[in-house]
């Protein structure tokens, strides 16, 4: 069974970063190199991400307008601010908790793993207190 921490870091994180790197590329008109020192990550993460290597589950992410919306603005933010390592890490761990939340995880997990009962689990509920319902 995947921690709701294991179904973070295999789907949603890349997925995330996968809409930032596009956001960035696409409406910013970021270059890799640009863009990797802006998400401090490397230019080949970057390539990555830009080639759906990297990802995959994006459509899992991006199929939540909320979601998508909130990505943007962090975009729109990274264009305008240049915030700090922290800073980033902050904001990307605040969609993350929104995701969980929200409860989109559950459906995340759902394909990951099949069997799991998202019905039943209370894992992300419990680990976040409604923080943002």
């Amino acid at each position: 069974m995947f921690t709701p921490y294991e179904v973070i870091v295999k789907t949603i994180l890349p997925a995330i970063r996968s809409i930032l790197v596009r956001e960035l590329a696409e409406k910013y008109g970021y270059k890799q190199m640009e863009i990797a020192r802006h998400l401090y990550i490397t230019q080949a993460s970057v390539s990555y991400y830009l080639t759906h290597s990297r990802g995959k589950y994006i459509q899992e992410v991006a199929k939540y307008p909320d979601v998508t919306e909130r990505i943007k603005r962090l975009a729109e933010k990274i264009h305008r601010e240049k915030p700090t390592k922290e800073e980033l890490i902050k904001e990307i761990n605040d969609i993350i908790m929104y995701i969980m939340a929200k409860e989109y995880i559950c459906e995340v997990h759902k394909t990951l793993e099949p069997d799991v009962d998202i019905e039943e689990c209370k894992v992300c509920e419990a680990m976040i207190i409604d923080r943002y319902k």
